[in-house]
């Protein structure tokens, strides 16, 4: 339940239809017929879409959040799942012409996410909590007019960002229903992606041309090593109970990576770990772990052309191609990974035979359970 992957507020839509929501030794493994089979898929798609859609997020108790193309509204937006019943957010918030998508979830069912600012002067796009049935505007801080709330923990803190008008962002919690800013040492900008149940909490502030992963303990950030010299641009994408931290290091070109490789930190650690790649990939990203240590991300040979994509299991430090642990006639493609629940359930972005272009949320559930 620990997942994502920064992203620019009004780029969302189609940095979500790209990377799932989620962007993201050699012990790779695609050779269907040589795995076990360990997944079955659940397309939700059906059940509000209308072209694409994908699966963000995933909790213990099997609440499912995503993004699509709604069929009653002509636009994207965002949809909550559990039990085959779906909600969409902006029926829940009643403001239908505001595009919201929920980030992530706790066991509690609480649901957080943002939503796209408006093209209006003055307009503000507050982040928003959901509890049941009950829709509501986080607070913003100070003269920010857009927030984005990007992950909560089991004792409901929240973690995000709120931005400037000028899209400048800060890494902020929500305490107690309280919103304060974290501390970045005064950095050009900062974003929070993720906190565990400690309240240890990940992002990425910037200091200067490049951005540097970080994590805060009680409340003091540290700037993680650095991975390689070549890719210079970092963040830390999710942390588990453990402290286990998964980020990515980056090289851009006219703001679209163009190399990722992604990694993980221990506690006490003096460098960072890559995680393998499959072969040929040019930008792997790892964008959730769960308490057993079980990571879940994307590759994708170049570019960010989702149908190119695959979604990748780590899990003992191997690398495995998802779609190799479905049945062999399943006529599914797993083209992204973006959440793991402690249940080892999977939130993805997957297409199906002859459909290539259509990406679809499903959920991956384990075999014959």
């Amino acid at each position: 339940m620990n997942q994502r992957v920064s992203i620019s507020r009004r780029s969302l839509v189609t940095a979500s239809a790209s990377l799932g929501l989620g962007l993201l030794t050699t012990g790779h493994s695609s050779a269907r017929s040589s795995a076990r089979v360990e997944y079955d898929v659940i397309d939700l798609s059906p059940l509000f879409a209308s072209g694409y859609s994908s699966a963000v997020s995933i909790n213990n108790r099997r609440l499912v959040t995503g993004s699509c193309t709604v069929k009653t509204i002509p636009t994207a937006g965002g949809f909550i799942w559990e039990d085959e019943d779906v909600q969409l957010v902006s029926d829940l918030s009643g403001q239908s012409t505001v595009v919201m998508f929920p980030f992530d979830a706790n066991d509690s069912n609480v649901i957080v996410g943002g939503a796209i600012p408006p093209n209006t002067s003055g307009a503000e796009a507050p982040a928003f909590r959901i509890t049941g049935s009950a829709f509501e505007t986080l607070p913003l801080i100070e003269d920010r007019p857009f927030a984005m709330a990007a992950a909560i923990n089991q004792a409901g803190v929240i973690v995000g960002w709120a931005e400037e008008a000028d899209q400048t962002p800060r890494a902020v919690i929500w305490r107690d229903d309280q919103v304060s800013f974290l501390d970045d040492h005064d950095a050009q900008e900062s974003r929070a992606h993720g906190i565990n149940n400690a309240g240890d909490i990940v992002g990425y502030i910037r200091q200067s041309d490049h951005q540097d992963a970080a994590i805060w303990i009680d409340g003091a950030p540290t700037v993680l090593p650095r991975l390689s010299d070549e890719q210079l641009d970092q963040r830390a994408i999710a942390i588990n109970d453990a402290g286990t931290v998964v980020g990515i290091s980056e090289t851009f070109v006219n703001k679209t990576p163009t190399a990722a490789t992604p990694w993980t930190w221990m506690p006490g650690a003096t460098t960072l770990t890559p995680l393998a790649s499959p072969k040929g990939a040019t930008v792997t990203a790892g964008g959730a772990i769960n308490q057993s240590g079980w990571i879940v991300g994307t590759s994708l040979p170049g570019g960010i052309d989702p149908s190119t994509g695959r979604a990748i299991l780590w899990r003992d430090s191997v690398a495995i191609d998802l779609t190799s642990l479905l049945p062999a006639d399943s006529g599914w493609t797993i083209a992204g990974a973006n959440d793991i629940s402690d249940r080892n359930e999977i939130a993805a972005t997957a297409y199906r035979a002859g459909d290539e272009n259509t990406m679809r949320a499903v959920l991956l559930v384990r075999h014959n359970e």
